[in-house]
């Protein structure tokens, strides 16, 4: 016989049920009463036990953890500059959008390192070593580019020096190499050492600064270019902002514990 006959109701399928407890005393994470204590996650209430569990998910931060993510996103970024270099000289030209898997690198690099711990400082360091890296590829770019360009350049002139050193019809050979080998050392030869007077040349650290100054500097150097120069830094900007929102970390307040309606009563 049905229930409604004997002045019960029917069952409810729609809606979970818990004898004694209203729905609204029921955990969010799993379903079941929180009891006579529950925690909030934000707005939503929770039971002792997924609360406990969401404690403890939460990534430890302390020193040690962020110099150990510091570490690792100096691994990414060095890794990063690599690649955006090594792109550049094979392609012959800057790659921007390399900035947005630099910014992903480094990023990815220091939350491995922090076990998914992140907050300010993390972005920071993030945004810091994403630009740097970006920046920096610069030198090897330039320096590449370079070499390209005067290897053909030498050979475009030893071209013409051939043509023109081939004797034409009706003209005398030219004179033999060793001659114009020894002619050409005794008009050009400079020694080595020749300085204004008074400098001396520069050492190591100075040649690192000046090259790591010029390095930081180059994504503004590129503004020079007009348009496409004002396209580089946007770029770059939104590779330092990939990697400071991945850095970001994860951040849970649990709040309580609380006394439920019942267990607050008299």
């Amino acid at each position: 016989m049905p229930d409604s006959f004997l002045g019960k109701s029917g069952p409810q399928f729609s809606t979970a049920e818990y004898a004694g407890t209203p729905a609204e005393d029921c955990c969010r994470f799993c379903g079941q009463p929180v009891g006579s204590r529950y925690y909030r996650v934000k707005d939503a209430m929770s039971c002792c036990n997924c609360a406990g569990k969401l404690q403890a998910s939460i990534p430890a931060n302390s020193h040690g953890v962020f110099v150990r993510s510091l570490l690792c996103g100096l691994g990414g970024a060095l890794l990063g500059l690599i690649l955006y270099a090594a792109v550049g000289i094979l392609l012959g030209v800057v790659v921007g959008y390399m900035s947005f898997g630099v910014g992903y690198l480094v990023a990815k690099s220091m939350m491995l390192g922090s076990r998914g711990a992140g907050g300010k400082r993390y972005q920071i360091a993030a945004a810091i070593l994403t630009y740097a890296a970006v920046s920096m590829a610069g030198i090897p770019i330039g320096y590449g580019l370079y070499l390209q360009e005067h290897k053909e350049a030498l050979h475009s002139q030893a071209l013409q020096q051939k043509q023109q050193s081939s004797p034409q019809a009706g003209e005398q050979p030219a004179a033999s190499a060793p001659e114009q080998s020894a002619t050409k050392n005794n008009q050009e030869e400079i020694p080595d050492n020749a300085l204004p007077a008074g400098a001396s040349r520069p050492g190591l650290g100075t040649i690192v600064g000046r090259l790591a100054v010029l390095g930081l500097a180059s994504p503004f150097y590129e503004l020079e270019n007009g348009l496409s120069g004002v396209i580089g830094i946007v770029i770059l900007l939104v590779g330092i902002q990939i990697a400071w929102r991945m850095t970001k970390g994860k951040h849970i307040t649990i709040y309580g514990p609380f006394e439920t309606a019942s267990r607050a009563k008299p």
